[in-house]
């Protein structure tokens, strides 16, 4: 059994980077066929009861995932020009 210290990088599908997931939860991804695998490692193969997937190192769902407002980001509003 090969230990894989870094996780899966996760993206929304729009490609929006989601964050960093250990690689069982990139697992349950893939088995219940929330994602796909966008990249991975090569000639890695990981084996479970029903079927096989290559390693992945990326992810992407295959649905809009909402990600709600985060503290300390800027929002988008519309700014009006100064007054002369």
């Amino acid at each position: 059994m090969v230990r894989i210290a870094s996780g899966v990088v996760v993206l929304n599908a729009s490609m929006e980077p989601l964050g960093i997931v250990p690689l069982h939860r990139a697992l349950i991804f893939l088995i219940r066929e929330r994602a796909t695998i966008v990249d991975a490692v090569p000639s890695r193969i990981v084996r479970s009861a029903e079927a096989e997937f290559p390693m992945p190192r990326v992810v992407q769902f295959r649905e809009m995932v909402r990600v709600p407002y985060r503290y300390g980001t800027v929002p988008l509003v519309a700014c009006r020009p100064a007054a002369p």
